[in-house]
């Protein structure tokens, strides 16, 4: 059963955003590709792995349980930037049962959120995007600005995201 992508408009407030992009972006670097390591042609973006157990528990409870029933703490969530002329290729999050993306800004151009057979996407600050990690997607070149977002993952496996270094 495939999970059709659902928008949460204003997830979380414009403050909130901005005071995420204000405390994390000084700390991002280049983002890795699964277990490939840095592969540019695919992924040519910068992350950060960031913590917050509220905005966690929050992601937890629109996750679909059934597919949850048993895992504890098993989302994994990253602070993602996007500069001029980067960009994430077709792909789609494997290992996972349920995506989230959650927009923090809106002061650049390019940078659209596609998912496989459907229209890009028209995210607002704050709104909360959730798809099936199965779904093929992409994150469009960004052309001016920068886009922030975060990223969570919730996993079949509450202890993989524990053990993965990338997260450490």
């Amino acid at each position: 059963m495939t999970f059709e992508p659902k928008i949460r408009r204003a997830f979380i407030d414009e403050e909130t955003c901005f005071n995420i992009i204000l405390k994390n972006y000084q700390y991002v670097r280049a983002a890795p590709v699964n277990d490939r390591g840095i592969v540019k042609e695919l992924r040519n973006s910068s992350w950060y792995n960031y913590k917050e157990e509220e905005l966690i528990s929050k992601l937890y409870e629109i996750s679909d349980k059934d597919e949850l029933i048993g895992l504890e703490s098993n989302l994994a969530l990253q602070f993602s930037e996007y500069k001029v002329g980067q960009c994430f290729h077709w792909h789609n999050d494997k290992s996972k049962i349920r995506s989230h993306i959650i927009l923090l800004n809106n002061d650049f151009t390019g940078g659209e959120l596609e998912f496989e057979g459907l229209n890009d996407l028209k995210l607002n600050i704050g709104d909360c995007i959730t798809y099936d990690s199965n779904i093929n997607h992409r994150v469009k070149k960004v052309i001016s600005g920068a886009r922030y977002s975060l990223v969570a993952w919730a996993y079949d496996d509450d202890k993989i995201w524990q053990t993965d270094e990338r997260f450490k």
